[in-house]
């Protein structure tokens, strides 16, 4: 197993955010990359071992990851 306390940085989409009646939290499903196996099994470990995850996300326009030099104005929605 891996150091469960190095970094896990990915990139992915937000599937779904739903607030849970039964117990008042938020569940949040993140959409990752089907090749990105080295990623689930460490998100895997941590959940394994009991830890949470203290989690900085940076949004970035779609486009921006394509590459294709076009930025949108600001207040638009994400493309992804």
């Amino acid at each position: 197993m891996s150091d469960p306390f190095e970094t896990i940085e990915f990139w992915a989409t937000v599937e779904k955010v739903q607030t849970m009646a039964k117990d008042n939290t938020v569940r949040v499903w993140l959409d990752l990359s089907e090749s990105d196996l080295y990623t689930m099994a460490r998100l895997a470990e941590v959940n394994v071992r009991g830890l949470v995850l203290h989690i900085n996300a940076d949004p970035i326009r779609l486009q921006e990851l394509e590459g294709d030099g076009e930025g949108d104005e600001e207040g638009d929605d994400y493309g992804l």
